[in-house]
Order: C-alpha cells, then sequence, then structure tokens
C-alpha cells in the first residue's frame, strides 16, 4: 500500500507544474505512472530508514509518514528532469533535506510517529559468564 497517493501530489503542485514533469511525450497531460513511480521510490526510502525500528508497511499510514512519502515523490519529480538544487526553486530541496532529517529521528527513535506503527521491541541482552583460564602463560611457562 502506497504512503501516498497521486491526488496527495496533485494537491502538492500546480498541474502545469506536474505536466512539466511527468509529461515526456508532449501530450499535456499528467503522466501518471511516472507519479506512481516516484512515490514507489520515495515509499522505499522511507522503508529503508524505518525498518529497523517499525513493522512495515505502515497499516493505518500516520500523518508524518504521508506528508514525508509527498515531500520526497515531489523531490524525485523534481531530479528526474535535471532539478539541482542551485536552482530558482530550492524550497523543494529543503523540504526533502527536512524529509531525511525527520527520517534519521524516527529511525533512532528521537521522533515517535503516532498510532498505528508498532515499534520493534528493544533487542534483549544475552549474558555469559566464562570460567577463569586453567593454563594461563604463567603455567605453562613451568613445563
Amino acid at each position: 500500500m502506497p504512503y501516498s497517493a497521486v491526488a496527495d501530489i496533485r494537491d502538492a503542485l500546480d498541474e502545469a507544474v506536474l505536466i512539466y514533469l511527468t509529461d515526456d511525450e508532449g501530450a499535456g497531460l499528467v503522466d501518471e505512472d511516472r507519479v506512481t513511480a516516484a512515490i514507489a521510490a520515495a515509499d522505499a526510502e522511507i522503508e529503508g530508514y524505518c525498518q529497523k525500528r517499525y513493522d512495515l508497511p505502515f497499516d493505518p499510514v500516520p500523518a508524518i509518514i504521508r506528508t514525508l512519502s509527498v515531500d520526497i515523490a515531489v523531490y524525485k519529480l523534481f531530479t528526474r528532469r535535471g532539478f539541482r538544487e542551485d536552482s530558482a526553486d530550492k524550497a523543494v530541496a529543503e523540504k526533502y533535506k527536512n524529509a531525511v532529517r525527520m527520517l534519521k529521528d524516527i529511525a533512532s527513535g528521537v521522533l515517535q510517529i503516532g498510532t498505528g506503527a508498532l515499534p520493534h521491541p528493544a533487542p534483549r541482552q544475552v549474558l555469559t559468564r566464562t570460567r577463569a583460564k586453567l593454563f594461563s602463560e604463567d603455567e605453562l611457562d613451568k613445563y
């Protein structure tokens, strides 16, 4: 289940911008397959950060994860058109950097994502005890 939808991306971007980012054929329409591919790539990145801490996929999807999915998918759409961080629109790059920072905080446990997602239990420690050596270097020197 994707963490965001094409409708979420349409809400985040102006229609003309979305057409520019996805319409390689020049049909004047949004290519929803390319948007879906960007969402899948964003979700894979999210799961890469969250897989050690949470059971995946998220179901239901927490609001913060949906927002991160949209921000990362929009960045992925811009980068497929050769978008660079030094271009006129730095807001997309800044949102992506913030999303990555938040994912790192989620992965480390600093940021809690809310209800619906169960964190993995803390790893258990295994304690061992060894006996004293019967033959130390000093004992072996006597022979």
